[in-house]
């Protein structure tokens, strides 16, 4: 999807710390969740949600994908409540990629 490519292209230019990990991750197409996930090893968008983005967005979502998988999210989890794990993980990725501006 070019959208999506702008977005890959704009963190490699801007953001190589994330760049390194983004391009060894393998990006999976699915309509089977809303926006954008990962497990940690992939990541995974559905591609009527990248439609409706700007690349800004995009560059914003593939980050925070990007640091579930730096903090390890997905091993750390362990037996947790997957949706309140995913919620508290979520804000504090937020925060941090808010004010890192």
């Amino acid at each position: 999807m070019e959208l999506l490519d702008k977005a890959k292209a704009a963190i490699v230019l801007d953001h190589p710390f994330y760049a390194t990990l983004l391009l060894s991750m393998p990006m999976i197409e699915t309509k089977g969740i809303p926006t954008m996930a990962t497990n940690g090893e992939d990541i995974f968008y559905n591609p009527d949600f990248v439609k409706t983005q700007t690349v800004q967005e995009l560059v914003f979502a593939l980050a925070h994908e990007l640091d579930h998988c730096i903090f390890m999210h997905c091993i750390r989890k362990g037996n947790r409540d997957h949706s309140k794990f995913n919620q508290a993980t979520d804000y504090v990725i937020n925060d941090l990629l808010v004010t890192d501006k």
